[in-house]
């Protein structure tokens, strides 16, 4: 543990019903596999036991990192609803985790776990795109909170995503459809157009054919 840092919780009792509706109470400690998936990183072990046996009680599915080296790796490998990350890390500060994970994942919400002395970076970090931030030493009942708001909102822009990419979808099969009748309509045009001038070539001929049956009967008939 590095000194100067903060590890006391406290746990405040919260019911079922006070319970954010994305989050469900698990009997016996048994986590849904289709429950939320929180990444957790912090150098302390502590915490992260700590949080994840909470959290695991909440309903949600929590992955460990002791550093930023092993959070990139389980981002690739998996799916994130939210990550809750310490400011300071041996490897790599909180701000600079922050900076990556909005850059290449900007559907997961981050949030910063923060000691009184760094408030003001964290408050710095939320103009920087994180979602939010909590204080150490911090109670559950706060902690379950910030993580089901983090939670819904990262389920609302997977949401958002999933709906832009089905109109994306619709626009371009419609768009196609609309380009395959513009196609069958010049076809139609040009087939049209082209018996309409043969039909007018054609009447022509006739005309012209009449007018110079015409003419030779009349100089027969002065003849005669």
């Amino acid at each position: 543990m590095r000194p100067g840092r903060i590890t006391l919780f406290r746990r405040s009792k919260i019911s079922n019903a006070d319970r954010v509706p994305y989050i469900m109470s698990t009997p016996h400690h048994k986590t849904d596999p289709a429950a939320a998936r929180l990444l957790a990183v912090d150098d302390e072990t502590e915490i992260l036991h700590v949080v994840k046996l909470f959290m695991k009680d909440a309903g949600i599915n929590v992955s460990c990192a002791k550093n930023a080296e092993i959070a990139y790796r389980l981002l690739k490998e998996e799916r994130f609803d939210a990550i809750i990350t310490d400011v300071r890390m041996p490897d790599e500060d909180g701000i600079s985790f922050l900076a990556r994970v909005h850059r290449e994942y900007p559907e997961v919400p981050v949030i910063l776990m923060t000691g009184h002395a760094q408030l003001q970076m964290a408050l710095d970090a939320i103009k920087n795109g994180a979602f939010d931030f909590i204080q150490k030493p911090f109670d559950f009942e706060l902690l379950e909170k910030v993580i089901g708001r983090a939670i819904a909102f990262s389920n609302l822009q997977r949401a958002e995503k999933s709906r832009r990419s089905e109109l994306e979808k619709t626009l371009a099969a419609r768009t196609a459809e609309l380009e395959d009748t513009r196609v069958k309509l010049d076809f139609a045009n040009a087939r049209m157009l082209k018996a309409v001038s043969a039909k007018n070539e054609s009447d022509n001929r006739t005309r012209a054919e009449n007018d110079s049956s015409g003419t030779v009967c009349k100089i027969f008939s002065r003849i005669v």
